[in-house]
């Protein structure tokens, strides 16, 4: 330390020196790497391609190795690219065989079912196809339409032209008429006539004369139902129409003979669907069905009522005995038990 001391105004101007002769050194040698590597620029003359791609593309040459590795690589890409196209291509063969395979049992499936198919429908009898012919004839068949006002019932009256007054009273004086005095169900749970009207003749009681006959009117129709079509069971509209079953026709009728007698005359005349069923305990006929339309098929409370001259007697269409001239009309009630047709059918009179 002594020696570094006593010696310090010499070391300094040397090391001072020093260091300057070593800086020139240096910046002389960065002056000449920068030279040589100018001129390795220009020898490649990169006018397209960026300085900083060619720097970093013989980079990649020298971590990579030679440029014999770099081909080497370069082939076995192409190798795998060509074996992995091979292994495609027989993928999509196998495929294509398995589809062709698919699509024949498909086909054989289909021929077999189509067999079977076939086979069933042999099956089908003669007897069945005429079954069904039939009742598609049935659903298909249409009333005629006929425009025609509701006529009144004093309308319907009509004159018989087969005898004169004094007869067409006889028999009105035959026929019993209530005086009102009567009290209480009869047999046949039938409430009290009113008076003037005809009384229900039983069956055991009734008398047709062969012989004897006169005329009387007839008409079915279902008017009520075209204000009640929501109501309507459904695929019955097609037995509607414009509300006429049957427009008003006059008719031939035998002594003895009953509302029901020409309701059952007529329907097998004109070809008219007629259901009914004999009911004991009223001792009458019950019209279930007119035309395809039956009780409930528009309404809970719905269903077939006759009237003669306007008056709605309060018992079976079988126990109303006709005269000459009388009015049937035979009406479809939707609701209220004839409420729409304006009748007082539970009092046994009319509105």
């Amino acid at each position: 330390m002594r020696f570094i001391k006593r010696n310090l105004k010499y070391i300094l101007p040397a090391l001072i020196v020093f260091f300057v002769i070593v800086a020139a050194i240096a910046n002389t040698s960065i002056h000449g790497v920068e030279k040589e590597q100018k001129k390795a620029m220009e020898a490649l003359n990169p006018v397209e391609i960026g300085e900083e791609e060619i720097l970093t593309q013989r980079e990649t040459a020298i971590e990579s190795g030679t440029v014999e590795t770099e081909i080497m690589l370069e082939k076995k890409e192409q190798t795998n690219h060509k074996d992995k196209v091979t292994r495609e291509d027989k993928k999509e063969g196998e495929e294509e065989t398995k589809g062709n395979e698919e699509g024949q049992q498909k086909e054989g499936q289909q021929k077999e079912d189509s067999k079977k198919v076939k086979e069933t429908k042999t099956k089908i009898t003669k007897e069945t196809i005429a079954k069904q012919k039939e009742q598609e004839a049935k659903e298909k068949t249409e009333y005629p339409k006929v425009v025609i006002t509701v006529p009144k019932n004093e309308d319907l009256r009509q004159e018989d032209s087969s005898g004169s007054e004094d007869q067409q009273g006889e028999e009105e004086g035959e026929r019993k008429i209530s005086d009102g005095k009567d009290e209480g169900k009869d047999k046949y749970q039938t409430e009290p006539v009113p008076s003037g009207k005809p009384l229900p003749v039983n069956q055991e009681e009734q008398k047709v004369e062969d012989e004897e006959g006169f005329y009387v009117t007839i008409s079915i129709d279902c008017l009520t139902v075209l204000q009640n079509m929501d109501n309507l069971e459904k695929g019955k509209d097609k037995y509607v129409g414009d509300g006429w079953i049957l427009k008003t026709t006059k008719v031939r009728c035998k002594k003895g003979q009953t509302v029901y007698d020409i309701l059952e005359q007529v329907c097998k005349a004109y070809s008219i669907q007629l259901e009914s069923s004999f009911t004991p305990l009223y001792g009458s006929h019950y019209i279930e069905g007119i035309g395809n339309l039956y009780e409930l098929d528009c309404g809970n409370l719905s269903g077939w009522m006759y009237n003669v001259d306007g008056w709605y007697p309060n018992y079976g269409c079988s126990r109303y005995v006709l005269k000459a001239g009388e009015a049937i009309q035979w009406r479809y009630s939707c609701n209220g038990l004839g409420a729409d047709l304006g009748s007082d059918f539970m009092s046994g009179g009319n509105k």
